[in-house]
């Protein structure tokens, strides 16, 4: 009789290398989602200590959603040529500094231009 080996049983496909990525997403979506939710909530207040009127202070909510929009189209490319850990790891990393130095912003210009960077960084959390 010609007895075969018997085969080491397959890896578990639900590790803790995959459950700490799928941690990671969730946080990422969970901070863009609260990032526009607290933006629209607090834009009132965020335009009396700029010093803004309504019509400028419309310009922080749509300048983010309109670069985070147009940097979800190339959000895939960035992904799949640096690695999606290194692009993940940068655009974390990039929405978190601009998240810091937003209320450090003199000018109502300068924070609408920050704004603008910060929705290009937040776009790869909407592609979770």
């Amino acid at each position: 009789m010609n007895a075969t080996p018997a085969s080491a049983p397959a890896p578990h496909p639900f590790t803790l290398r995959l459950a700490l990525g799928l941690v990671g997403v969730l946080i990422a979506a969970l901070t863009s989602g609260l990032n526009d939710r607290v933006t629209d909530i607090a834009l009132a207040d965020i335009r009396a200590a700029t010093g803004i009127s309504y019509d400028q202070g419309s310009w922080i909510i749509s300048a983010y959603q309109a670069a985070e929009v147009a940097a979800m189209m190339i959000a895939p490319w960035f992904a799949v040529t640096f690695s999606l850990r290194r692009f993940t790891l940068t655009a974390s990393a990039g929405f978190m500094l601009t998240g810091i130095l937003l209320p450090m912003m003199p000018t109502p210009t300068l924070f609408i231009a920050l704004r603008v960077v910060q929705g290009l960084f937040g776009a790869h959390c909407r592609q979770c």
